[in-house]
């Protein structure tokens, strides 16, 4: 295509060179999650395994290529395992928090005034509220592990999904297409089945993605203070949570998993922000 200048401009090429960026993310991403899958196929020791003869052996030791820990358990399979754990927890928690948020905040953004008031109100004093008090309190009450946690995590994330959601459903219910069908009698459900939530999808992803760096971050922090994954489970948090007593003896105990999670963290981040930047800036 050529320009008022007379330079040719390829459009197409630049289209498909900006997603560059997404599939090399996604596919490393996908990499991560499918290692996590196999984790029972892939780990070439069990990890619950103790070899009290090799304790604290460092990375490049020949059948533990990541070395041991303070039990002579192979941190390879730990962090594949621990990978698996952490990444089910997250996931089964984004996903409780982002459907249930959804629901509520579309419920609220359709409801009367002073129903929708009433969920601003308590949806802004949850928000408030710490939310690590907040897990911690319903640990305490449901219990530990990594279930506890994903449920724990899930309703605690919830609020903040909804408010993106009942903000997002009210604009929508400003633009003249959802005002067209308000006009002609259309009803609630029928509104929100065919103009709110196709449009809503697409920011449902996004905001999974955003959050669950969140997710994992906290959930990772609980379990760090003893309120997630019980031992001897295999979970990236325990994993530093045992590495804290012999950093000066065993650095690589704190620096792999911590590495392996700042990793997937900025991975989930950027693939977030490109996959916004794809939808929304074109």
């Amino acid at each position: 295509m050529r320009n008022d200048s007379g330079n040719v401009h390829i459009g197409g090429t630049e289209s498909a060179s900006s997603k560059i960026p997404l599939i090399i993310c996604g596919s490393v991403i996908l990499l991560i999650v499918l290692a996590a899958i196999g984790a029972p196929l892939l780990a070439p020791h069990n990890p619950l395994s103790h070899h009290p003869e090799a304790r604290f052996m460092p990375p490049g030791t020949p059948h533990f290529p990541l070395g041991t820990d303070n039990h002579g358990r192979d941190i390879l399979s730990r962090m594949l395992f621990g990978a698996r754990t952490t990444l089910t927890t997250a996931f089964m928690a984004v996903t409780i928090a982002a459907l249930s948020g959804m629901l509520i905040g579309m419920t609220a953004a359709i409801a009367h005034r002073v129903i929708d008031a009433g969920f601003e109100l308590l949806i802004n004093t949850l928000l408030a509220f710490p939310l690590v008090i907040l897990a911690l309190v319903l640990l305490s009450a449901i219990g530990s592990g990594t279930f506890s946690l994903g449920i724990t995590l899930g309703i605690g994330f919830t609020p903040l999904f909804a408010r993106y959601f009942r903000l997002q459903t009210r604009a929508l219910l400003q633009q003249n297409f959802v005002r067209s069908a308000i006009a002609i009698g259309a009803r609630r459900p029928y509104i929100l089945m065919i103009h709110i939530v196709p449009n809503l999808l697409p920011q449902i992803v996004i905001q999974m993605a955003l959050n669950i760096v969140l997710i994992i971050s906290v959930g990772t922090a609980l379990s760090f203070l003893g309120f997630g994954a019980v031992p001897p489970t295999a979970d990236w948090g325990l994993m530093l949570r045992d590495a804290r007593s012999f950093l000066h003896r065993a650095p690589w105990m704190a620096l792999l998993p911590g590495g392996a999670l700042l990793i997937t963290n900025v991975l989930l981040q950027t693939f977030a922000e490109l996959l916004a930047r794809q939808l929304y800036q074109r």
